[in-house]
């Protein structure tokens, strides 16, 4: 059964600056999981752009979650993510405890974990689809389809032509399935691959239209619940996400064109 409504009345605000929005928010009294030893950078401008620790944080739990069902590796759309709590618009999630309430509102759209079969070559169409809107101006560029990974490394420049309608583009390289610390191997085309998603990309939304090959899981629990978990089941119930590589971005991709 979805927990999701387990959350619901426990208004949550306990960052330091979301008062500021709401002078009324309540105190978040559901169970704390855990806690992170960094700060978690919410803001559409660093999320939607580049690698983002809180999106390696979701990502290596969806992973972790069906690492035992033969995954390969783990995406989520940055648009999974919200900036927003109870007391509104928050740019960050501050170092220190964390509690599930807070997490229901970091991952809100009632997505289940879910594990989807794809074939290198879509990888490569995925990961393209991904960076196409990098450098775009205004809000074009802050796109949601942005993905966060895990097990996976790949490389973008955007001066190379982006994937647009039905055309694959040819900005991604280098792509890489596995744990840097066992062993990474070269994408291959024709091979399969698990991987470990939220039941919105593994339903055709943000545009993966191709993402239809779906492995059921009994009694998929939501997302938000996963990172839970997964949290509480690190040493001492602590995490420490960062930036390690996951996805090296070129200047072209970094900088908006005026």
């Amino acid at each position: 059964m979805r927990t999701t409504t387990l959350v619901l009345g426990a208004a949550l605000c306990h960052l330091s600056g979301c008062v500021a929005y709401n002078n009324d928010c309540p105190v978040d009294l559901s169970p704390v999981v855990g806690r992170t030893e960094v700060s978690l950078d919410l803001r559409h401008t660093f999320l939607r752009t580049a690698e983002a620790p809180v999106g390696n944080l979701v990502a290596d739990a969806l992973f972790s979650f069906t690492a035992g069902l033969g995954t390969a590796l783990a995406v989520v759309n940055a648009g999974a993510i919200s900036d927003r709590s109870g007391c509104g618009l928050t740019d960050v999630i501050d170092r220190g405890p964390v509690r599930l309430g807070r997490l229901a509102e970091l991952l809100p759209f009632d997505n289940e974990v879910a594990q989807v079969e794809i074939s290198g070559r879509d990888l490569r169409r995925l990961l393209e689809r991904s960076v196409a809107h990098l450098t775009d101006p205004g809000e074009a560029g802050l796109s949601g389809q942005f993905l966060q990974v895990s097990h996976l490394r790949f490389s973008a420049d955007c001066t190379k032509p982006a994937a647009e309608g039905d055309q694959v583009g040819q900005r991604v390289t280098n792509i890489e399935i596995g744990d840097p610390g066992t062993g990474l191997a070269p994408v291959a085309d024709d091979q399969r691959y698990l991987v470990a998603t939220n039941s919105f990309l593994a339903a055709g939304g943000d545009g993966y239209s191709w993402l239809t090959n779906r492995h059921p899981l009994a009694d998929a629990p939501a997302d938000f619940v996963v990172v839970a978990n997964y949290i509480s089941a690190q040493t001492d119930r602590s995490v420490a996400p960062a930036v390690d590589g996951r996805i090296e971005l070129a200047p072209s991709c970094t900088t908006t064109p005026p």
